[in-house]
């Protein structure tokens, strides 16, 4: 069976329901209504529910592999998946039904996102990123990358692409294919996070720091924060972008990188609440509300610009691979290393 809904047992007054896929939840994507929840598997599972009571809209095996990418339109009825079969499927967010399926030449799409304006869709599949259209149409490709594709981040406006490969950045507008900006720096990038308004963006290392670059760039005036006991793969941006926060062990770490930016200056860190190391963190879309999640399945809500303490707290059966706000901020969807999935209403 690709999904069932579950009691759950764990007294947790916030959450709506609980389902269960066969395996580890690789993607999580709301709808661009918020009423309609996807997920994918590391067994090529999708599935689509009703998001405030858990009905099955759809369930089926997509790819013939784990899925490694799943997106959604913010503005229609469309879903995309990408999987370890090197295929890409573009599908009906309200029945299923798929539109259109393109195959890679290699084995691996890894990377997959809509941009914020709705009408494009970014992949990333070895040193290759592809640019489509939200029907499926093949519009770029961007096949100039040194080294593999480590993550790819949409400007707010949809109308640029940032990518990371090994020893630089690569900023892609949309409006003027030809102008490819590239700004160095001798390092593995494993993160990536452009601020809403633009500014700046930052990127998580493999040595246990975040690197910072202002736009417009000027030479030398990069940043890098150092002093991290794990490799930086959480990110997220505060609706306001006065605030960056990042995974920091078993804590967190958030930079305020108004004024002048984040040099010189003493981050807020939550620290001593978690049990495990945090794999997943997210500010709502608007607000300073901040959720975390860690290997054991403990989440903790936060209000970071006001106290030091979660406001909130409460578990999931196993270690949380997926976290998703809806678009309203009303709900929060959870994805486990375990299979399964949960959907709460938040208080604030």
């Amino acid at each position: 069976m690709i999904f069932q809904k579950q009691a759950s047992n764990l007294e947790n007054e916030l959450e709506l329901w609980q389902g269960k896929m066969p395996e580890y939840i690789t993607g999580l994507a709301w709808a661009y209504d918020n009423s309609k929840i996807y997920a994918s598997d590391a067994e090529g599972n999708l599935v689509g529910v009703v998001s405030q009571n858990g009905q099955v809209i759809f369930a089926q095996k997509a790819h013939q592999k784990g899925i490694m990418g799943l997106a959604t339109s913010p503005y229609e009825p469309l879903l995309a998946t990408a999987g370890q079969d090197g295929k890409i499927n573009f599908y009906d967010g309200n029945t299923g039904e798929l539109i259109i399926q393109h195959a890679e030449k290699n084995d691996w799409i890894e990377h997959l996102a809509w941009s914020p304006n709705g009408k494009f869709v970014a992949s990333a599949c070895g040193k290759s990123v592809k640019i489509w259209s939200a029907e499926g149409k093949l519009i770029i490709d961007l096949d100039n990358h040194s080294s593999t594709v480590s993550a790819i981040a949409w400007h707010a406006q949809g109308n640029q692409l940032v990518t990371a490969c090994y020893g630089y950045i690569q900023i892609f507008d949309l409006e003027n294919p030809t102008n490819l900006q590239q700004l160095h720096w001798k390092n593995s990038m494993i993160s990536l996070a452009w601020s809403p308004d633009g500014r700046f963006i930052g990127a998580g290392t493999q040595d246990r720091c975040i690197h910072f670059w202002e736009l417009p760039y000027q030479d030398a005036s990069d940043l890098e924060m150092s002093g991290y006991p794990n490799k930086v793969k959480e990110l997220s941006w505060n609706s306001n972008a006065m605030f960056l926060a990042s995974n920091c062990a078993n804590g967190i770490v958030i930079w305020n990188v108004s004024g002048k930016g984040p040099a010189g200056t003493r981050p807020i860190e939550l620290m001593g609440n978690h049990l495990d190391k945090i794999n997943q963190l997210s500010y709502q879309h608007q607000g300073d509300l901040l959720l975390s999640a860690d290997d054991t399945g403990l989440v903790l809500l936060w209000m970071p610009n006001k106290r030091n303490q979660p406001i909130f707290a409460a578990g999931l059966p196993h270690g949380v691979s997926q976290l998703k706000w809806s678009r309203d901020d009303l709900n929060v969807g959870f994805g486990t290393i375990g299979g399964v999935i949960s959907v709460w209403e938040m208080p604030y």
